[in-house]
C-alpha cells in the first residue's frame, strides 16, 4: 500500500487508524459485555439512544421581548462567576486581605442584577424558579434581602476568619433560596 508523502495526511491518517481501533475495542466490549443474552441488548441501545437524543434538546431559548429570563439567568452567572473566587481563596487557604476586598467588592457590585427580571409574567422555559417565587413574594424577598446582608457582612470581613464566616452565610444564603424557589 502506497502512502502519501505530505507529513499531515499521514499524521490524520494514523489519528484515525486509532480512532477507528478504539471504536472497534468499544463495539467488541459491547458485544462480550452482553453477548450473554440478546435481550440486554435492545434497553441498553435504548438507553444510549436517549441519552444521545437528550444532549441534542437544549434548553429552549428565551424569546419574550427583552429576554428578561436569560438575562436574570445571565446576572445569576456574573454572581456565581464572583463569588467562586472568594470560595477558592478561603479553601485553598491563601487569604490575602487585598485581594479578597476587591474580590467582595465586585460581588457587592454584582449581587443586584438579577432581581430587576422577576416580573410578574417571567416564569416560563427556560426558567428554573418555582411559581412560590410569585405566589410567595414576601418570603422570597426575605431570602433576596438574606443574600444581600450576607454580600454586605462578606465586604466588610478584614480577616479570614471572618471572611469564611460570612462566606459561609453567603452559601447559606444561596442554598435556602434555591431549595425554596429554584426548581
Amino acid at each position: 500500500e502506497a502512502r502519501p508523502k505530505h507529513g499531515k495526511q499521514h499524521q490524520t491518517e494514523g489519528k484515525l487508524d486509532n480512532h477507528n481501533l478504539v471504536t472497534q475495542q468499544v463495539l467488541a466490549y459491547y458485544n462480550a459485555a452482553f453477548a450473554c443474552s440478546s435481550m440486554f441488548r435492545l434497553p441498553v441501545f435504548s438507553v444510549l439512544l436517549m441519552v444521545c437524543l437528550s444532549a441534542c434538546n437544549p434548553t429552549p431559548e428565551d424569546d419574550r421581548p427583552g429576554q428578561p429570563v436569560k438575562h436574570r439567568q445571565e446576572a445569576f452567572k456574573v454572581i456565581l462567576r464572583a463569588s467562586e473566587p472568594i470560595g477558592l481563596m478561603l479553601g485553598d487557604d491563601k487569604f490575602d486581605a487585598e485581594n479578597f476586598a476587591r474580590l467582595a467588592a465586585r460581588l457587592s457590585e454584582v449581587r443586584d442584577g438579577p432581581w430587576a427580571y422577576y416580573g410578574a409574567d417571567t416564569n416560563y422555559p427556560p426558567s428554573k424558579s418555582r411559581d412560590e417565587v410569585w405566589s410567595q413574594p414576601d418570603k422570597f424577598a426575605v431570602e433576596r434581602q438574606r443574600f444581600q446582608n450576607a454580600t454586605d457582612t462578606l465586604r466588610a470581613a478584614t480577616t479570614r476568619d471572618a471572611a469564611q464566616t460570612a462566606y459561609n452565610e453567603l452559601r447559606a444564603s444561596c442554598k435556602a433560596c434555591h431549595n425554596g424557589f429554584r426548581r
